[in-house]
């Protein structure tokens, strides 16, 4: 059931858009506003015993409507796609159920709760598939791991877009350049819980090999850090960016985002010092 990822939402503003979505952000795209994240909360699971072969069933009717769903979104047709956003929710509903009959043992289980994820976030429900997606990560199927991390990135990141654009989270936007080439040095912003979770989020995935999709969460998370106006931490965010993941895609954004948080922190003199080093580190992509 993989397949290549990319925003799902094509209406979330400009500002917020670049920071969380085309950052190495590689959901495929639907032009169909998304309801609000809370409208898809996960079913509650309710316990009810079922014989092996009931269980069977159950899995195989979530797994059946979650492929026609996949089927419909990729058609590309609108009625289509509404059609797939209600398989998704009656999928991830299917799952809960399983999940809550299915024995602790179950060897289905990781990968029920990395269907279940999925089917909650391709339903809009962003907030709702992040437990899911991070119970795979920690304890699930080895070969879901990565996806899971990140994808609970990406889902934390398209909850905030909506809650941005609903007036319930302040996005500070990006520092600005003075006319003399310096940043506007402002005051560190403290990080809200909902901008730290997402924070944290990117940082778990630091812990697997170092890729392209591991690049763009480790800048994500910078660039929420540089946007708190938290300049020191920034730097050295956006310095591991070009350390550990040297000569990746992003490595270049990463590059002129240090020049900003270098202003901040120091001026027109620190952001010269930083552009002159970073014209010899064969790290930053050319």
């Amino acid at each position: 059931m993989q397949r290549r990822r990319g925003a799902r939402r094509a209406g979330v503003s400009a500002g917020v858009s670049a920071l969380l979505l085309l950052v190495s952000c590689t959901r495929v795209g639907r032009d169909e506003a998304a309801r609000p994240a809370d409208a898809r909360a996960a079913p509650p699971p309710v316990t009810v015993r079922l014989s092996p072969a009931e269980l069977a069933t159950l899995r195989e009717s979530a797994l059946a409507r979650h492929a026609e769903a996949q089927r419909l979104r990729h058609g590309g047709d609108p009625g289509d796609m509404k059609e797939a956003d209600a398989a998704y929710v009656e999928a991830a509903e299917l799952y809960a159920r399983w999940l809550a009959a299915a024995p602790a043992s179950a060897p289905e289980r990781g990968e029920t709760r990395f269907f279940r994820a999925e089917a909650l976030f391709w339903s809009g429900g962003y907030a709702a598939s992040v437990a899911d997606y991070r119970a795979v990560f920690t304890g699930g199927p080895e070969k879901r791991r990565a996806e899971a991390c990140y994808s609970t990135v990406e889902a934390l990141s398209l909850a905030a877009v909506l809650d941005v654009e609903a007036g319930k989270l302040v996005d500070p936007g990006m520092p600005v350049l003075a006319s003399s080439g310096a940043v506007v040095s402002t005051p560190a912003l403290p990080l809200p819980a909902q901008w730290a979770e997402l924070v944290s989020a990117a940082d778990a995935c630091l812990a697997l090999p170092a890729d392209e999709r591991g690049a763009g969460m480790a800048l994500r998370a910078a660039l929420v850090v540089l946007r708190h106006r938290q300049w020191a931490e920034a730097e050295r965010r956006l310095e591991l960016v070009l350390s550990h993941f040297c000569k990746a895609t992003v490595t270049g954004a990463a590059a002129e985002s240090l020049l900003l948080a270098a202003a901040g922190r120091g001026g027109t003199a620190a952001a010269i010092a930083t552009r002159q080093r970073l014209a010899t580190d064969s790290c930053v992509a050319r």
